[in-house]
């Protein structure tokens, strides 16, 4: 992220590391105020029935009444207010704890479409990975996602609750055959999340495990030797 909020390195999302996954964050992040929206990419390359991993880094930062709202993020550009996926704080009008959420239905905790993981700690850094993919009940549109938090397993996820972060499946309908875009949305407090390390690829590993830096792929020699990038 490249954001010119973030000159209070508090606020910024921490490096991640938990079993074999260790995630570093770079130097900036997206800070999120109230009613703030950031597209980040309103055109991605259009997915047809490929299952569409993303990972993303992110601090629920809001405090005070009012601020149980949750810090999302957005997928389907074009039906995005029913595509969140981040942290909320828990209970009436306070942020004492906080939990991570996927939600395809307008936030509301129905049945199938929303699935919420269990009370975190407000002060920490949260790792989340979502997998869209199309089930073929829809026909060819998007319409199951899985979530996970704090994977601690970088070689393979897992789909049963409570392993390797696994928090649960949402099932709906985006309307759409396509993911054609993502985008942050800060809710009503100011400033109410922190998001860094955005990545979006065709598998587990794609957004589990960093992509090597120039530096050091100079270091072991490989550089301009035509090395592939994961998409």
């Amino acid at each position: 992220m490249n954001d010119a909020n973030d000159a209070n390195s508090g606020l910024r999302p921490s490096n991640y590391a938990n079993g074999t996954v260790t995630i570093g964050n770079g130097t900036q992040a997206a800070i999120l105020t109230s009613g703030d929206r950031r597209i980040i990419n309103g055109d991605l390359v259009d997915q047809t029935a490929t299952p569409v991993y993303v990972s993303f880094l992110m601090k629920h930062l809001a405090s005070g009444s009012g601020s149980n709202s949750g810090a999302p993020f957005y997928l389907f550009s074009s039906n995005d207010e029913g595509t969140q996926v981040g942290l909320r704080g828990n209970g009436s009008n306070s942020n004492s704890v906080i939990s991570a959420y996927a939600s395809l239905n307008g936030n509301t905790n129905t049945a199938g479409q929303f699935v919420q993981s269990g009370l975190l700690d407000i002060n920490q850094t949260f790792f989340l990975v979502i997998r869209l993919s199309v089930s073929g009940g829809n026909g060819t549109n998007y319409d199951s996602l899985d979530f996970w938090v704090n994977p601690n397993d970088a070689s393979a996820p897992s789909f049963t609750a409570g392993t390797n972060g696994y928090i649960g499946n949402v099932t709906f309908n985006s309307g759409s055959s396509s993911v054609n875009g993502v985008s942050l949305f800060g809710d009503n407090r100011t400033p109410h999340g922190g998001v860094d390390s955005i990545r979006v690829g065709e598998g587990w590993t794609d957004v589990v495990i960093p992509e090597p830096s120039a530096l050091v792929l100079a270091g072991l020699g490989l550089a301009g030797l035509g090395v592939r990038r994961r998409r």
